[in-house]
């Protein structure tokens, strides 16, 4: 069964309903937190759940991404972060991950490298776009 819990804006609202939609028929135990950077409270709110959903539900998988995985370090809480720019293949990272060909890396320093890439010239700026539709 998968549950996504939804953190922060409204296009968070909308990318939780996609994501929903496309792990709907996962057949592992996932939690997926579509988190939020804005305020440091959302921050500590998503540290909250993970450490409330390891002692609820032990076996499932946790999920991290939105824009909240690529502003802090989580590999502390031993989960599954996929970056904004990877949301549209979650499915396959959460797969990838599961099937250990997948290591986090640290989505924070990738977002930078992109976002200097991109200053300086070396990427088109609609490479930052993000599309809302995952399907």
């Amino acid at each position: 069964m998968v549950h996504v819990h939804t953190m922060g804006c409204k296009a968070n609202t909308a990318d939780s309903e996609a994501i929903r939609q496309m792990l709907q028929d996962f057949d592992q135990p996932l939690h997926v937190l579509n988190t939020c950077s804005v305020t440091d409270a959302a921050d500590k709110e998503a540290e909250r759940i993970i450490r409330k959903l390891k002692k609820q539900d032990p076996e499932a998988l946790i999920v991290v991404t939105g824009c909240g995985a690529e502003t802090r370090l989580w590999d502390h809480h031993n989960v599954c972060v996929v970056g904004n720019h990877e949301k549209q293949d979650l499915r396959a990272s959460i797969v990838a991950y599961i099937q250990g060909e997948r290591k986090n890396h640290h989505v924070l320093a990738e977002r930078v490298s992109h976002h200097t890439k991109n200053l300086i010239g070396h990427s088109s700026p609609s490479t930052l776009r993000q599309k809302r539709d995952f399907s």
